[in-house]
């Protein structure tokens, strides 16, 4: 008995056949062969993605930012760079050296910035006050000469000249403006006296009185 359905049966000799539904099919017939599935060529495996070490990159870049924007880009380059490091160890090495360099710009860049920082806080305010010093030092002596000139107009004249001007005939040299707010100037000046008063570029004014010594204040 023959069956219904189409497909491979043991025949009369029990050797596979191929039976179409209504007859039995030679095995040469290429009907009969069995279908082979379509082959594709295999695609290749995708291995693992290689992962960027972003925080590495981001420590070189803020230290480089550094020689720009000094401890506030080298601090957080720091931070990163250690991150960058760790990182990288998760990563096989990946990363490894530019964290590093980054890292090495960053700590340069801030021990820079703090020695600047300790230069300026310790060795301006020295400086300054030097220059301070030398503006009053300069003033004070301008004053003790032009009382010593204001002596010899009186030795000459009987009396004392009423402007610092006037003086320089008698051998009162000012010294460079640079160090007043105001120069020498004659407040008074009589047949029995006289007072000039001067202010020193960092602010302190001194006066002279006629017989005295230079004394800070006015006249």
């Amino acid at each position: 008995m023959s069956p219904q359905n189409p497909g491979w049966y043991p025949n009369s000799r029990g050797e596979q056949q191929y039976w179409d539904g209504q007859r039995w099919l030679p095995n040469d017939e290429p009907s009969a062969r069995p279908a082979t599935p379509e082959t594709r060529p295999s695609q290749p495996a995708m291995g693992p993605q290689p992962q960027s070490n972003g925080l590495a990159v981001a420590a070189l870049v803020l230290g480089l930012l550094g020689f720009v924007f000094s401890l506030l880009a080298s601090i957080p380059g720091i931070v990163l760079g250690h991150l960058g490091r760790r990182r990288a160890r998760e990563l096989n090495g990946d990363g490894a050296g530019i964290a590093l360099a980054g890292l090495v710009l960053s700590y340069i860049i801030t021990v820079a910035s703090v020695l600047a920082i300790l230069f300026i806080a310790i060795f301006i305010p020295v400086f300054l006050n030097q220059t301070t010093k030398a503006w009053n030092s300069a003033v004070e002596s301008d004053l003790r000469n032009a009382a010593t000139a204001q002596e010899v107009a009186f030795t000459s004249t009987q009396s004392y000249e009423v402007s610092a001007s006037g003086l320089e005939q008698y051998g009162f040299v000012p010294s460079s403006s640079s160090n007043y707010n105001s120069p020498v100037r004659v407040i008074t000046a009589t047949r029995t006296g006289y007072c000039m008063q001067a202010t020193s570029a960092s602010g302190q004014t001194y006066h002279i009185s006629s017989g005295g010594s230079v004394t800070t204040g006015p006249c």
